[in-house]
């Protein structure tokens, strides 16, 4: 197993057995700040940005170590000094074969062809759609950690997406064309996935709803109306079973559901002292939830009202929460210490502790096909 570090002096690439730096790639250009797997390849894309604000993402090849693709700046933001709407979310298809890239406070979605780095499409809506996408209507704490939903099908084919908006963007990603608007949810979209089946495509709301659409026919199969002010994050089940994991707006409670059976399986309710806040949730393939709360993490089994482990949150300033692929571990990444515990979600203890003192961990990350954790930060 191994860990990824973004760092203004590149990505490192540390051997979590002994804990060790083996490998310090990406080095010629500054800050990195978004990385994504590939979960079919042994694929890493990252963004990362110059002194002087110019950005660039690049494909490298992990076994390897070596970068076989750097992705093509748009036509259309080449005269943008300093850029004015960066790479705000990167996403792999299964197969690899694209990387879809998303942008600050813009509708546009970029298709790369991960190979060759060329832009195989730019997914524009219509002006008539563009105008209905604005951020101004959306809460402004909403922002610290969106940039708009995105969503590959298992089969490679379609492309999902929606912008600070009441609809939904499918695209044949082939023939570059949008297939279908799908609309119903007033309030806006905060998450999409596709069923692993790829018979259908779930959306949770900003408002407490999840709608789920036939592929086969795109007519609307279910609206669940869960709760009425939550942001729902969902999560399909290995199995197919659909859940969603409903955060207030306020962020100091968490709700899951069995969207199906429209049944709270249960709520935690922050206690708020100091104005704390739930951050870092995660969804184990839908069978277990990680969270921050209070002064500690919690590990719940989807259906079990009590805490499968309290993990205590001891290093500081937590801001990322991730599973393993079999659920076993859950990766804790910590800004101050500069850090990354992986715990073991059985026994409640730490199997292992990974410092970088001169890098704040912002993210971390989990790659299915090779069961690595990776990390994102800064110095």
């Amino acid at each position: 197993m191994y860990l990824a570090a973004g760092s203004c002096a590149g990505v490192w690439w540390y051997d979590l057995i002994t804990c060790l730096p083996v490998s310090l790639f990406e080095t010629e250009r500054g800050m990195v700040d978004r990385i994504a797997f590939c979960s079919g390849q042994p694929w890493l894309a990252l963004k990362n940005t110059s002194k002087n604000g110019d950005e660039v993402i690049k494909i490298w090849d992990t076994q390897r170590q070596k970068c076989i693709a750097v992705m093509e700046y748009p036509v259309r933001l080449r005269e943008d000094h300093p850029p004015q709407n960066g790479v705000g979310s990167l996403c792999f298809s299964p197969s690899g074969q694209w990387l879809a890239a998303s942008r600050d406070s813009s509708v546009i979605v970029d298709i790369y062809e991960s190979l060759t780095g060329s832009v195989h499409a730019s997914l524009e809506l219509p002006a008539e759609d563009v105008e209905l996408c604005s951020i101004d209507d959306w809460p402004n704490e909403f922002f610290w950690n969106f940039s708009g939903a995105l969503a590959f099908s298992p089969d490679n084919r379609l492309f999902a997406s929606s912008h600070w908006s009441d609809f939904i963007s499918v695209w044949d990603i082939t023939t570059r064309k949008r297939i279908i608007r799908l609309t119903g949810h007033s309030e806006g979209v905060h998450s999409l996935s596709f069923s692993p089946c790829d018979q259908f495509l779930a959306a949770g709301g900003v408002k407490g709803t999840v709608q789920v659409w036939e592929a086969a026919t795109w007519q609307l199969q279910q609206t669940y109306p869960l709760t009425g002010d939550d942001w729902m994050d969902i999560s399909y089940a290995p199995d197919g079973t659909l859940r969603a994991a409903g955060i207030s707006h306020d962020q100091s409670t968490v709700t899951v559901w069995d969207v199906p059976q429209q049944k709270a399986l249960y709520t935690f309710q922050e206690k708020n002292y100091f104005g704390a806040e739930i951050y870092s949730i995660h969804f184990s393939n839908g069978t277990h939830l990680a969270f921050q709360s209070d002064f500690e993490v919690q590990v719940k089994s989807v259906g079990d009202a009590e805490p499968l482990s309290i993990l205590p949150w001891e290093r500081g300033d937590l801001h990322s929460l991730v599973f393993s692929p079999d659920g076993k571990t859950l990766c804790a990444g910590y800004r101050q210490f500069g850090g990354v515990i992986l715990w073991d979600v059985a026994t409640h203890r730490p199997q292992r502790d990974v410092t970088e003192p001169r890098c704040h961990i912002v993210d971390v990350y989990s790659d299915k096909a090779t069961s690595k954790i990776n990390a994102t930060g800064y110095p």
